[in-house]
C-alpha cells in the first residue's frame, strides 16, 4: 500500500473532515472528537451527497442530504430515515 501525507492532524478541525482528491475519486478524511482519524469515500451512495460535509458524532457521520449514518470505521450505512 502506498501513503501519502496529506497534512498534519490539526488540520482538520474536531469534528470534522477534509476532502482528499485521488485518482479514483474523492475520499473524506475525517477527525472524532477523541482525535481519532478515518478515511472513507466522500460520496453517500443513495444520492452522492458529500460526507465531507455531514455531521460527525462519535465514529459516524451523517449525510448532510438524507441523514443517513455512516461507520466511519467500516464506511458502511448504519441506518437512515425511515421512509428513504
Amino acid at each position: 500500500m502506498n501513503w501519502i501525507d496529506i497534512g498534519a492532524l490539526a488540520d482538520i478541525p474536531q469534528q470534522g473532515a477534509r476532502v482528499v482528491k485521488t485518482a479514483q475519486g474523492c475520499v473524506a478524511v475525517f477527525r472524532t472528537a477523541k482525535d481519532r482519524e478515518f478515511a472513507i469515500d466522500d460520496s453517500c451512495p443513495h444520492k452522492g451527497g458529500p460526507l465531507s460535509e455531514g455531521i460527525v458524532h462519535g465514529t459516524s457521520v451523517t449525510c448532510p442530504l438524507h441523514a443517513w449514518v455512516f461507520s466511519l470505521e467500516t464506511g458502511m450505512a448504519q441506518g437512515g430515515m425511515k421512509g428513504l
